[in-house]
């Protein structure tokens, strides 16, 4: 057990000087972790270290910090009933083997902490875990730090975990990519322990090429470029529907009831218009939050935000997209592909669309908005 301020204990690890406590009775330490695990003010500043080797070349085996207390922060799901935790690289080896892990599959950048990992193992006699490693994958225009990306989420650059514009799981669902896609993906990189910087257009062409065959389509106008017009000389009065089917290629997505009458909406500047028979919607599309295609290890990613990485745009589609539900992928003819992120509920609640990027390079998006759409 040792209550060594954290910057001294930093520095002692760092030039290899063992702590004052290192050579404590295991009475006297046990007893200390007692009161550690019930917040007993005796034990107050202290931590339990494994004492491993001060001098190891590996600096993670120069006594590295096993279990430390928390009293100020409730946890997510116990509250305070624990008042102490163990730490990442303590736990990990135990509920791998514990658990029936075989094979721990860790990225290159734990490769110093595997020799702690099997330490623990072997201290605690432990059923052995092998440790596989492979490169992280990263991102241009992102990153993935986990303390970075709670930055944005403090400082309200982006709306929380699954926001769209995030490189999670969460995010990139909610933004339209599937389930199957992001499987292909990930098994196309394979498992190499090359570090690279993936571009994210192969990730939209391969969801593209998922979410293509199943979008059905539909249309939609600018609402702030529409007008209607009339058309004269039908051969019938009033309203007329009539089906089309909402894949070209895929028959087994079904039909639209388009209706077909004498006024008609086209786009044009100075246009406003609403009626029963169209839907309001808001197209949002998404840049990237890193403005640098790759960050060095010199830079502050603050310093490279990208001013603006949402946008929206008010567009009015016809009565079909009021059926849509949150998660479906459609396709708006000359627009690209949209996952539906907040159902048509009235005019005032218009139904939400998040844009799919779909990998191509482009210079110019296709909403009337002012992102650099890359």
């Amino acid at each position: 057990m040792d209550n060594t301020a954290q910057e001294v204990m930093r520095e002692e690890r760092m030039v290899g000087i063992e702590s004052a406590h290192r050579n404590a009775s295991v009475s006297t330490n046990l007893a200390l972790f007692d009161k550690l695990l019930v917040a007993d003010p005796a034990a107050a500043g202290y931590c339990l270290r494994g004492k491993i080797d001060m001098q190891a070349k590996n600096k993670t085996l120069r006594d590295p910090v096993f279990f430390r207390a928390n009293v100020k922060d409730a946890h997510h799901r116990t509250g305070t009933k624990y008042k102490a935790y163990p730490t990442y690289d303590f736990a990990c080896p135990i509920v791998d083997s514990t658990e029936g892990v075989t094979h721990a599959l860790r990225t290159t950048e734990y490769n110093d902490r595997d020799a702690q990992y099997q330490w623990v193992l072997q201290a605690l006699q432990l059923r052995p875990v092998r440790i596989h490693a492979f490169a992280r994958m990263n991102f241009v225009h992102s990153v993935l730090s986990k303390r970075k990306l709670q930055w944005f989420v403090d400082h309200g650059h982006v709306a929380g975990w699954n926001d769209p514009r995030f490189p999670t799981v969460q995010g990139v669902l909610r933004r339209g990519v599937t389930v199957e896609g992001l499987r292909e993906f990930i098994i196309s990189q394979g498992a190499s322990r090359r570090i690279t910087d993936m571009e994210w257009d192969k990730f939209w062409t391969i969801n593209k090429k998922v979410i293509d065959p199943i979008a059905p389509r539909f249309f939609a106008l600018d609402a702030t470029r529409a007008v209607r017009v009339t058309v004269h000389g039908l051969p019938f009065t009033g309203v007329q529907g009539f089906p089309t089917a909402l894949h070209p290629k895929n028959p087994n997505l079904g039909v639209n009831m388009k209706r077909l009458g004498a006024d008609l909406l086209v786009e044009r500047d100075d246009a406003d218009a609403f009626n029963d028979d169209v839907v309001p919607a808001t197209l949002v599309e998404f840049d990237h939050l890193i403005s640098k295609p790759k960050l060095e290890e010199s830079d502050n990613f603050q310093d490279h935000l990208t001013p603006v990485t949402r946008a929206e745009m008010r567009a009015i589609g016809d009565h079909g997209l009021r059926n849509l539900k949150t998660g479906d992928v459609i396709q708006l003819e000359r627009r690209g592909y949209f996952r539906v992120d907040q159902p048509f509920l009235s005019k005032d609640r218009p139904l939400v669309l998040f844009m799919i990027p779909d990998g191509k390079q482009r210079a110019m998006s296709t909403l009337s908005t002012n992102l650099a759409h890359r």
